[in-house]
């Protein structure tokens, strides 16, 4: 519903309760209400007509109250960011409705500013959206929320990326180590690549320089970076001056997170965001964000990275299993006392394809042997790769650089002096970092557990096939003895060795 007002940035009439979607590949849905993003979540079954009520119903959104729609219209619906969009026709249970269509792109670009600490000081910031096969574009956005594109940058071919793309281990991780000489003298190969086979030139190169080939392969990727950065601080210095630049980054391309810390260090990016949904996870908030600003530009969206669906009860405990009361404190102590990994269903999911936490597996780090079952669950599909969980004021004592990064969009590795204590951790190459006030259940864990430990971090895994989207669902998988839910413990007391089945 409507309610008439002026909000915190300065934009009269009504506030609105708007509705934003994706259909295509990926469907997701955001609601934004009072200038605030109030629910998001990804949706696996695609936008059905009735699974659309049942998800808003469920978190207290009715259809009938939604007073305006708004749509990512797909990757090649429109290729610009045209912010004005299309009328479409919606069907949704009850009456037709009409919404507003737009392109791909503009979503992105919506997405990624709106929720920028830029776009909540009125700011100005470069954004640059690149997606997987497509060429990356460049917009500026003024302190006003106006838009003006800047055309595309010049990209390595498709044959290169994807020639690149098999020699990663894992997704856009190199394996070896970049070296400076090998990536200038790489710069040949990608200025000229001809018709041949990238891959094939990259074994040659290795050849020729007496090189490892992983090191090669991680010198391209990097060098990939280098001249991305380089294309765009020379538009920059072109377009809107020397000055350094804020910097939005955002598509699926911004998901390499050794790309992201390359334009990142760059001398002429003062500050840079990374949206924690940067594929196309965030283009239903995008759409919604559209909508909001009505055609006259972009404005800040308040947020939180909480924003998904709320657990759902469990009402019966299975046999097998026993029930009690547990803080954070208490989980802590018993991980480290037992060393076994928990599943963790905390308060609502959080947004965004690395935002582990709240519904994901929580583990010590210090034995081996939790590597070893992660890597068990990763090789069957049940789980993404595990990475560290650090309070934020630990982590540069722990990790290189370690600055906070709370949506692990950045590269960090393992201090040497850490890397024998966390040896379940090893090769890891991403990090993320939680504070008091931005996730006080996993705050409070960690800091427990280095009280009983000496060690700031556990591992955490998340994002494969397996949902928890309560306390039940994590019983029913089994493949963890200890499931915790907001501030209740359930155990495994029978079958299948309860105490030993996932550290064996």
């Amino acid at each position: 519903m409507a309610f008439d007002t002026v909000d915190e940035h300065g934009y009269g009439g009504n506030y609105m309760i708007i509705a934003g979607l994706r259909s295509a590949r990926g469907s997701s849905v955001a609601v934004i209400r009072d200038s605030i993003l109030a629910f998001g979540t990804d949706i696996d079954d695609g936008v059905e007509p009735d699974h659309m009520q049942r998800l808003l119903s469920d978190q207290r959104f009715e259809i009938d109250e939604v007073d305006a729609w708004a749509l990512d219209d797909g990757p090649d619906a429109r290729a610009d960011a045209d912010l004005t969009g299309v009328e479409r026709r919606l069907e949704l249970p009850g009456p037709s409705r009409s919404s507003t269509g737009y392109g791909h792109v503009a979503c992105q670009l919506a997405a990624a500013y709106c929720s920028s600490p830029f776009a909540a000081a009125g700011a100005p910031s470069l954004v640059l959206v690149w997606d997987s096969g497509r060429s990356p574009l460049l917009y500026h956005v003024d302190d006003a929320g106006k838009v003006e594109p800047g055309g595309t940058l010049a990209a390595p071919p498709d044959a290169a990326l994807t020639a690149l793309g098999g020699r990663l281990d894992g997704p856009r991780r190199a394996a070896g180590v970049p070296d400076g000489d090998i990536k200038e003298s790489l710069r040949e190969v990608f200025a000229a690549p001809g018709d041949g086979d990238f891959a094939d030139e990259l074994d040659k190169h290795a050849a020729r320089l007496g090189a490892e080939p992983d090191d090669v392969a991680a010198s391209a990727h990097e060098l990939i970076a280098d001249l991305l950065a380089e294309r765009l601080a020379d538009r920059a210095r072109e377009w809107i001056g020397g000055a350094a630049f804020n910097l939005c980054f955002t598509g699926s391309m911004a998901l390499d997170i050794r790309w992201n810390g390359v334009l990142r260090a760059h001398p002429m990016v003062a500050a840079m965001w990374v949206p924690p949904f940067p594929g196309a996870s965030g283009t239903a908030f995008g759409a919604a964000a559209l909508r909001a600003g009505r055609g006259s530009g972009l404005r800040a969206i308040g947020w939180d990275l909480r924003c998904g669906p709320a657990a759902r009860r469990t009402n019966h405990v299975p046999a097998g299993w026993s029930v009690a009361p547990c803080r954070p404190e208490e989980l802590a102590r018993l991980m480290h006392r037992t060393g076994r990994p928990a599943v963790v269903v905390a308060g609502r999911a959080k947004l965004g394809p690395r935002a582990l936490g709240s519904r994901s597996i929580l583990a010590p780090a210090t034995d081996a042997a939790t590597g070893a079952l992660l890597d068990r669950l990763r090789a069957r599909g049940d789980c993404g790769p595990a990475a560290p969980l650090c309070r934020a004021e630990r982590a540069a004592d722990v990790f290189d650089p370690g600055f906070p990064d709370p949506f692990m969009q950045f590269e960090h590795h393992i201090r040497e002096e850490w890397a024998d204590r966390l040896p379940a951790l090893r090769g890891a190459d991403r990090l993320q970092t939680v504070t008091l006030a931005d996730d006080p259940v996993l705050a409070t864990l960690l800091r427990e557990y280095e009280i009983w430990s000496g060690v700031p971090v556990l591992c955490t895994a998340g994002g494969g096939g397996v949902i928890f989207a309560d306390a039940a669902s994590a019983m029913q998988w089994g493949e963890i003895g200890l499931v915790w839910n907001d501030g209740v413990l359930y155990r495994r007391t029978a079958g299948l060795e309860a105490d030993a089945r996932e550290i064996r």
